[in-house]
């Protein structure tokens, strides 16, 4: 009866370890970016994380030969906005020049080629702003 309890407890500090461990990587990788090389294909100009740029695309692609994505934002003055795919060889998908009478909501299709994150980018009054959303493609291509 002692040795189960015994082995109770040690599971339940077991877990518990690993947990706060688990909490500890969360925190560790909360201020760094979502993709390493990102500010690489923006000039390695600083880019700061966003809640005023909003991504609208499946959770779920059958295929990802032909994914809709909308990407719409709050900021001012917006200059550009950008589409990268994290898992794409080519992972800069597009980027639109807007002028200040643009309406800053882009419609359109995207090649994803595997489950992996889009990161939206937007250039408002000089500065980098970007959110991101993960994708699932069931039926992953090479786009190449």
């Amino acid at each position: 009866m002692n040795l189960e309890r015994r082995n109770f407890f040690k599971k339940i500090l077991l877990g518990s370890g690993v947990v706060m461990l688990a909490g500890n990587a969360k925190l560790a990788t909360a201020g760094k970016s979502t993709f390493p090389g990102l500010e690489s294909l923006f000039s390695n100009r600083k880019i700061a994380k966003s809640g005023d740029i909003t991504i609208d695309l499946p959770v779920y692609a059958e295929n990802g030969r032909s994914v809709p994505i909308s990407v719409s934002t709050t900021l001012p003055d917006v200059e550009e906005m950008s589409v990268v795919i994290k898992g794409n060889k080519n992972p800069k998908a597009f980027t639109l020049k807007l002028d200040s009478k643009t309406v800053p909501n882009v419609e359109t299709h995207i090649n994803v080629e595997k489950t992996t994150d889009v990161i939206a980018v937007v250039k408002s009054k000089g500065k980098l702003y970007s959110t991101s959303v993960d994708i699932l493609v069931n039926n992953p291509y090479n786009c190449s």
